[in-house]
């Protein structure tokens, strides 16, 4: 019997947004997606949802307060010298490009969860091949990405533990005028009228960086995996339409020949055209379905992505 691709129940283990699920519920913690049914733990569901709600606001002005501190940064101090400025510039423009995807995809937040839960509903059962393959490639893709960035992180936040040489020494305080060039903090900040290279303020400031470098990392795996998986699923839903275009014809042809021949006559014969027929009206009508599942998957994509080159006319649902 073939499944409905509508109807069918994904239990926990067969999702095919395994590892978007787990980068979305990390930004959910860090207050940077709103997930449905988010709250805080202890609190009644009207409370926790206002609360909920003030530490997502607290969350992106924050995000956002430190990137502009960081732009003031390379105004500042790093405009003086080059390899610094291309450096450090390149650092902030990666971090602000993933913040403004971040609240694009918020803005979008609807159209991505019915995105991800038509990912969700398609039928595996019909090729379990490409669902195996796909789910492959997205647990590598998730395990190399996701090292190299939290790598770079940890390098990123590790350097200031170690001493820096008589040359560096001198780099950075002419750079960033500071009192006390070995306290450097991992990420470029302008704070106004304070070095904060003091112990008590560098102390304070490191752990406080500590917020933006794990959820800019966060985000920096979400925004890096999702393109590839939404665009791997939809090639995956391509394959599953030409299968079953291949499949036309074929399979009523080879239940009847499996089966036992019933006796000649016109009866029989007739008997068999009409099989054959509904047979072959059902694949066409099963091929329709796909298709047309394929075609609101990709005006999602569209919506959600804005790539000119995966544009779709909307197309209604009807049933079939």
């Amino acid at each position: 019997m073939t499944q409905h691709p509508s109807i069918r129940i994904v239990t926990k283990e067969e999702r095919v947004t395994k590892y978007l699920d787990f980068q979305l519920n990390l930004l959910n913690k860090f207050g940077l997606f709103n997930l449905p049914g988010s709250q805080l733990c202890g609190l009644s569901f009207r409370y926790s949802n206002t609360l909920f709600m003030y530490y997502m606001g607290f969350a992106f002005v924050f995000y956002g307060l430190f990137s502009l501190l960081s732009i003031l940064c390379i105004v500042v101090y790093v405009a003086k010298d080059f390899v610094e400025f291309f450096t450090v510039n390149m650092e902030v423009v990666s971090v602000l490009m993933v913040f403004v995807e971040i609240v694009l995809l918020n803005m979008k937040r609807d159209e991505l969860l019915m995105l991800l839960n038509r990912m969700n509903s398609f039928d595996v059962t019909t090729d379990p091949k490409i669902f195996t393959i796909s789910r492959r490639i997205e647990k590598w893709t998730w395990i190399c990405y996701g090292s190299l960035v939290f790598s770079i992180v940890i390098i990123k936040f590790s350097m200031p533990l170690f001493p820096i040489s008589s040359n560096q020494y001198e780099h950075f305080q002419r750079i960033y005028e500071l009192k006390n060039p070995q306290n450097k903090l991992p990420l470029c900040l302008w704070v106004p009228s304070v070095d904060t290279s003091e112990p008590v303020v560098y102390n304070v400031m490191y752990f406080m960086e500590f917020y933006p470098g794990i959820t800019g990392s966060t985000m920096a795996v979400m925004e890096t995996i999702f393109v590839p998986f939404v665009v791997l699923h939809l090639v995956g839903q391509h394959f599953v339409l030409s299968s079953q275009l291949k499949m036309l014809g074929k399979t009523s042809m080879e239940e009847n020949s499996k089966a036992s021949r019933p006796p000649m006559g016109e009866n029989s014969k007739k008997a068999r055209k009409e099989v054959k027929a509904a047979q072959e009206i059902f694949q066409i009508r099963k091929c329709i379905l796909f298709h047309q599942n394929l075609i609101q998957f990709r005006s999602l994509v569209s919506k959600v992505l804005c790539f000119s080159i995966l544009r779709v006319a909307r197309v209604p649902t009807h049933s079939v």
